[in-house]
């Protein structure tokens, strides 16, 4: 029963410490009654939180009578004590080339506006980097705007902090082969597919849904190699540097807002959508990203 008590008490008081961390000095506060209904909890859990955080020299608040209760100070360094926002972490896929590894560079950069220490996994496929997210792995994954749309058709646990729309995540996939008519859908190709890899699956199946093809399950970066050993007859595949001498062919369905990237978390990771919504600026990340593609900035991922 205390276990479970201070276990409560502890969630209870790092969510508010997170509220009260983004807030502005002079802000109001939500009352004891609107802390109640929202986190569910007893007016006495929501009453110690406050005046754990106040105790301990985080926050000084003001009463100012009907108008409510207004931060009048914050002690920012003391107040992330309470928050459990110790480091960051976040997921993307491997920066293979100059779109995903000026992207990276540029949260990079961005991103050490953040409270604590950041670090970057680089994960191949966007199902492994859900998973992740879904077992508290990482804080958020970007995606493609795409995947980040199907994605939340279909699992309610995720929210998008939001879509970088100026920002490039990739070229648009095309269809690869080494030999230029298998370009030309038909039965009995031998079709590579990735099946973490969600856009790169989904296009697949769009592109051939009308064959009697093979589907061969491969990792997305093995799809290039097994197209040069035969192992294959077609492929989508991003335009990389070393691909792009092989016949290749658009597909009409893939426009250029597939390709944007999109930042999604978890919904009870609370108020990661908000701190990262702060924190990132998307005209100056559009910049830094455009500075690191003309080499203006070096390469800064980690």
């Amino acid at each position: 029963m205390i276990e479970t008590f201070i276990k409560k008490s502890g969630i209870l008081t790092s969510k508010i410490a997170r509220d009260f961390y983004l807030q502005d000095v002079g802000s109001r506060i939500l009352t004891v009654t609107e802390y109640t209904e929202k986190f569910s909890a007893s007016r006495g859990l929501v009453y110690n939180a406050i005046q754990i955080l106040v105790d301990n020299n985080c926050i000084t608040l003001k009463k100012s009578g009907k108008l409510g209760t207004f931060i009048e100070s914050k002690n920012i360094k003391q107040l992330l004590h309470y928050t459990g926002w110790d480091s960051f972490t976040g997921t993307m896929p491997i920066p293979l080339n100059d779109q995903l590894s000026s992207l990276a560079s540029a949260l990079c950069i961005e991103l050490k506006a953040l409270p604590s220490p950041f670090l970057f996994a680089y994960i191949s496929g966007a199902k492994n980097r859900l998973n992740y997210l879904k077992n508290n792995l990482f804080d958020f994954i970007i995606v493609s705007k795409s995947t980040a749309e199907d994605y939340l058709s279909k699992y309610d646990f995720l929210e998008e902090v939001m879509i970088l729309e100026d920002n490039i995540y990739s070229l648009k996939y095309k269809l690869f082969a080494k030999d230029e008519q298998n370009l030309t859908p038909r039965d009995g190709l031998r079709v590579a597919i990735d099946n973490k890899c969600t856009d790169q699956l989904n296009y697949s199946h769009q592109a051939f849904a009308n064959y009697d093809v093979e589907f061969i399950p491969l990792p997305y970066t093995e799809i290039g190699n097994a197209l040069l050993d035969n192992e294959v007859d077609v492929g989508i595949y991003r335009p990389e540097s070393w691909i792009v001498h092989l016949p290749s062919k658009e597909l009409e369905f893939i426009n250029e807002e597939n390709v944007f990237p999109s930042i999604l978390t978890y919904k009870n990771n609370y108020n990661m959508k908000s701190l990262l919504e702060k924190v990132i600026d998307k005209d100056r990340l559009l910049d830094f990203q455009e500075k690191i593609l003309k080499k203006d900035i070096p390469l800064q991922f980690y």
